[in-house]
């Protein structure tokens, strides 16, 4: 049994799209703009590191995690990548 559906998280991306915000925004520039927020004197409990072609599971999985958290000091930090494409010779 998964722990998280694929409707949840897509459904969680949508409300953090939602906010007021994120109204004129693509997925990717709030991917950014939280990723450029990165301190690194701070902890993070968790990396996620994804393909700029996932940015709205990133988003609600993201969203879901920062819904979750169980203590107040953790941070959630997301890095992303972008998927090596292969080129033909």
């Amino acid at each position: 049994m998964a722990l998280f559906t694929d409707g949840e998280i897509r459904n969680r991306a949508k409300k953090e799209m939602q906010r007021s915000q994120n109204i004129y925004k693509s997925q990717a520039k709030v991917l950014d703009e939280s990723a450029s927020a990165f301190n690194k004197f701070k902890t993070y409990d968790i990396f996620l590191s994804h393909s700029a072609k996932d940015s709205e599971l990133i988003l609600g999985m993201k969203g879901i995690l920062e819904d979750h958290r169980k203590r107040q000091d953790s941070h959630i930090f997301l890095m992303f990548h972008t998927a090596l494409t292969t080129r033909k010779r």
